[in-house]
């Protein structure tokens, strides 16, 4: 991968975050003297590693990560599971909905400190969101306004932690066809200029819409700022990864083999799935990366455990990444337990677990290919 050196040379530095690039535009006419003067907060030359929740996370959880190799955990932010929102009755603050996730941060922190692991923070289960928000307005209107104001107290809390190297925007961020300027002309612009406000060193994450994936990038916008990193998230074909996850895929559990014949998703054609056809699935990303000369996070990829073949899909997809220089993170060592690697298929226990109480201590197919990924972290 080309060093961030070279990366930062290839972009400008100016920190306009409320505007967009045209492919004609340059963003070096807005650049000023005070946003030249702000180098951005290193970063590791590539990014491998775990996501999670803070409803997975703590000290133990890191250590472990860090065994296997990881230099990267991207934590998504939930309100805590006893907090009820009461529009009647709004919280005092606005981090009073995540006390006891914050508390799981703080402590993974330490042990990021300890050992050198990075933290990227990512707003994901927030107060008021729906995930449909983006096109009703009376069930989403708190969200829609309340995640400036979350990034605000968050970075008042966190500004300047030697473990976190960047704030992804928004996990997933979801509309309809036809209503993306909500993301990008609305919510986007608004919290990337409420970060900004505060911290101009911060590396910032954004995935495109509906759902992060990588065919958003076909509509995505690039920002007319120095420091970004684009994400995706990697599921595909959806319907192999996702067997026997939530109630209506439970009759598919451990019966959709990779590589063969399977479905994107139930509305789309039966197709040969390998490794050539999981590249071809995240084309726009490879493209978007490629035109615009950015980084690409693969901030989410997972399967199912007891998916048949999932070993092989896990290498496939790391064969892809590495191909095209992509940083990745793996879903998920902590949390359900459906998608959590050190347990085997067998296993029926659907359950939460967090940190050491999260190790089913199993070397699965899929873990394996992950720690061999992980592998390349220490060359």
């Amino acid at each position: 991968m080309l060093s961030i050196l070279v990366r930062l040379l290839c972009v400008t530095l100016a920190c306009c975050p409320l505007l967009f690039l045209t492919d004609n535009a340059s963003a070096e006419s807005s650049s000023t003297p005070s946003s030249q003067s702000l180098a951005p907060i290193p970063l590791p030359e590539q990014m491998r590693g775990f996501n999670t929740s803070t409803r997975g996370v703590d000290a133990e959880l890191v250590k472990r990560l860090h065994g296997w190799g990881a230099n990267l955990i991207r934590i998504n932010i939930h309100t805590d599971r006893d907090f009820k929102f009461d529009p009647s009755n709004p919280p005092k603050h606005v981090l009073d909905p995540f006390v006891k996730g914050l508390a799981n941060i703080d402590d993974a922190l330490e042990a990021c400190n300890a050992t050198g692991m990075k933290v990227i923070l990512c707003p994901s289960n927030i107060v008021g969101r729906k995930i449909d928000v983006f096109w009703q307005k009376d069930s989403g209107q708190n969200y829609r306004d309340g995640l400036a104001q979350l990034w605000l107290a968050l970075d008042q809390r966190y500004h300047g932690h030697p473990a976190i190297i960047g704030y992804d925007v928004l996990n997933e961020p979801n509309y309809k066809d036809g209503q993306s300027d909500s993301w990008h002309k609305d919510m986007l612009p608004n919290a990337v200029a409420a970060i900004r406000s505060v911290n101009k060193r911060i590396w910032l994450i954004v995935e495109p819409g509906p759902w992060g994936l990588p065919a958003g990038f076909e509509n995505q916008p690039v920002l007319d700022d120095p420091y970004v990193i684009y994400s995706f998230h990697q599921y595909a074909p959806h319907n192999y990864t996702h067997q026997g996850v939530g109630k209506h895929r439970l009759h598919a559990r451990g019966k959709l083999i990779y590589p063969g014949k399977l479905q994107m998703f139930d509305s789309e054609p039966i197709i040969d799935w390998n490794q050539n056809q999981l590249e071809k699935s995240m084309q726009a990303a490879i493209d978007f990366a490629e035109k615009h000369n950015v980084r690409m996070l693969v901030g989410e990829f997972g399967v199912a455990r007891w998916a048949p073949g999932r070993g092989q899909w896990v290498s496939d997809c790391i064969a892809v990444f590495e191909k095209h220089n992509f940083d990745w993170l793996y879903h998920s060592p902590a949390g359900w337990t459906g998608w959590n690697p050190t347990f085997p298929d067998g296993d029926i226990k659907d359950q939460m677990l967090m940190g050491k109480d999260s190790d089913g201590g199993h070397v699965t197919p899929q873990l394996k290919a992950i720690l061999e990924g992980l592998s390349k972290n220490k060359q």
